[in-house]
Parts: structure tokens; C-alpha cells; sequence
């Protein structure tokens, strides 16, 4: 859930622990200030794609990304398709996930890892079932 869009909100990252900077990671997912959801990798130049729903604050959402090497990176918000952009082969050199920022004003709930690219059906499904619809 997120409660203010007046600057970049962090829902997950990938880093490196031995990194000096906390800020240099991969394999992000935002919402921007604009609003939108937004994926982001590194395959050795910078890849993003951008949803065209806003989304709104204060209620709970299902966003979602998904990677498949030397193929693509996608979003989906509450079950939906937002985006998705060709990738190679991602940055591999992290070592933990990051959830928010320490500055950023949302709500993480049930955070999951999967060793797969869900497929759109599965992500539909799954937004279903935690929303009951």
C-alpha cells in the first residue's frame, strides 16, 4: 500500500552487500511519483518499462515482476499487464533483497519469491485469491 506519491516509492530490490552504496542495485520494483509501477534491470544496460495505470494510494495492491533471461522483464499491477521490455542476462553479482526504503511511506505485505517466470495466468490467479475476486 502506498500512502504518498510525492517521491519515488521502493517496493523490492536485489544489491550487494560490499557495494559502498546502498543505492547501486537491480531488479527493481517502484511506483514513481507519477504514479506509475515501474520495473527496472540491469543486462549490462539499463532496461525499464513503465505501467500506464496510476496507482492509487491508500488502498492495498498486487504488483508484480517477473524476469526470464534473454527474454523479458514484466509488470502487473492487481493481475493485469503493465509493461514488459526485452532483456538479456541479468546483473547476477547481488546478494539480498531490499524491501522499501527507510524513507519511503508504503506497506509491504506477503512479499514472494518464486525460482520461475510466473506466467500471466499465474499472477491473475494469485491476485485473485488474495483479493477474493
Amino acid at each position: 500500500k502506498v500512502s504518498d506519491l510525492s517521491f519515488r516509492q521502493n517496493l523490492i530490490g536485489f544489491t550487494d552487500s560490499t557495494l559502498l552504496s546502498p543505492s547501486i542495485s537491480d531488479q527493481l520494483l517502484f511506483v514513481e511519483h507519477t504514479g506509475q509501477l515501474v520495473g527496472y534491470t540491469f543486462d549490462g544496460g539499463i532496461k525499464s518499462c513503465f505501467g500506464t495505470t496510476v496507482v492509487t494510494t491508500g488502498i492495498w495492491h498486487s504488483a508484480v515482476i517477473t524476469f526470464k533471461d534473454n527474454d523479458k522483464m514484466i509488470v502487473y499491477l492487481d493481475g493485469a499487464w503493465e509493461a514488459e521490455v526485452a532483456i538479456g542476462t541479468r546483473w547476477a553479482g547481488g546478494d539480498r533483497h531490499l524491501m522499501g526504503r527507510i524513507t519511503d511511506d508504503i506497506t509491504l505485505d506477503e512479499v514472494v519469491f518464486y525460482d520461475r517466470a510466473l506466467t500471466p495466468e499465474d499472477v491473475l490467479q494469485y491476485h485473485q485469491a488474495q483479493f477474493g475476486v
